[in-house]
């Protein structure tokens, strides 16, 4: 089991009350397999997103990753399971537009400490997996939007993550691009990569091993 998440709640304190994003989620998800989160805005996607990538805890319950317990770790050791395992791909690319697209791409690697030729190389590499080697000393603003959301997912595999979280990744992308990254992200877990998608697009949703719905912060098998 890669991923099993147990009675877990998340609850946020505003001014006007507690809202529970979360309530008793109870997931697992195997090694290799293609997840896809669906469900209305303001249902609790994001939310058990950024749990499952290590970017929020939650307020009760169990979040075990790969057997062990992530709740129980300290902050550290939680940014090094996400830095070393968790790919991120986003609906706005989130690139740094000063940097090149072989930049970008070699961004993770930095902050594990890898040599610069050596992160370059690795990052090179992803770039070309993701057919942009011809691309690599191209600024953000030089690319087409698919063109950018490849450049992010090759960020994403220049770190060789375990799982590829990927948030609405064709949101901002007109339709042959989309379907462009949507066959792209296909063939990574087809090669064995766990991917979890959150998304609105009906054939998008299709394209997943698995489908699990979310509404007012309780999980459904789909």
């Amino acid at each position: 089991m890669l991923i099993e998440t147990v009675n877990m709640c998340r609850i946020y304190n505003k001014r006007s009350g507690s809202v529970a994003a979360l309530t008793d989620v109870s997931l697992t998800i195997e090694q290799g397999e293609f997840a896809v989160l669906t469900g209305a805005s303001g249902s609790g996607k994001s939310t058990l997103m950024n749990i499952l990538g290590f970017l929020d805890l939650p307020d009760s319950g169990s979040y075990y990753f790969d057997g062990k317990d992530i709740c129980a770790m300290s902050d550290s050791e939680i940014s090094r399971i996400r830095n070393l395992r968790i790919g991120f791909v986003f609906q706005s690319f989130n690139l740094i537009p000063e940097l090149t697209a072989l930049e970008n791409a070699a961004l993770p690697l930095e902050y594990r400490g890898i040599p610069r030729k050596r992160r370059r190389a690795i990052a090179a590499e992803a770039l070309n997996t993701v057919g942009l080697s011809h691309r690599l000393d191209h600024k953000p603003y030089e690319l087409s939007g698919g063109q950018q959301q490849r450049v992010a997912i090759a960020r994403a595999l220049a770190a060789d993550p375990q799982v590829i979280l990927a948030d609405e990744p064709c949101g901002n992308l007109d339709s042959k691009a989309g379907g462009e990254i949507m066959r792209l992200l296909c063939e990574l877990n087809r090669q064995g990569k766990t991917l979890i998608l959150i998304t609105h697009d009906e054939h998008a949703a299709k394209m997943g091993s698995r489908l699990i719905k979310i509404k007012d912060g309780r999980v459904y098998e789909g």
